[in-house]
């Protein structure tokens, strides 16, 4: 299902660079990009493991709600 979503990160960073002399501003990307790394690594696998045939039987399987 990821791969389906086509190319890209999962997280965006700023769209402008941080204040370079903010006390966080300086170092809010490095320490984020590792952590989106991480992350992203994780969600990967576990949605390599999903596919469109499970979705969409679990959406076939799904109750319906009254209107």
């Amino acid at each position: 299902m990821y791969e389906a979503g086509g190319p890209g990160p999962l997280f965006a960073m700023h769209r402008t660079t941080p204040d370079q002399g903010c006390v966080v501003g300086h170092g809010i990307q490095p320490a984020m990009r590792g952590i989106y790394q991480d992350i992203e690594e994780t969600l990967r696998h576990e949605l390599a493991r999903v596919t469109l045939e499970k979705v969409l039987r679990d959406v076939l399987a799904a109750p319906r709600q009254p209107l």
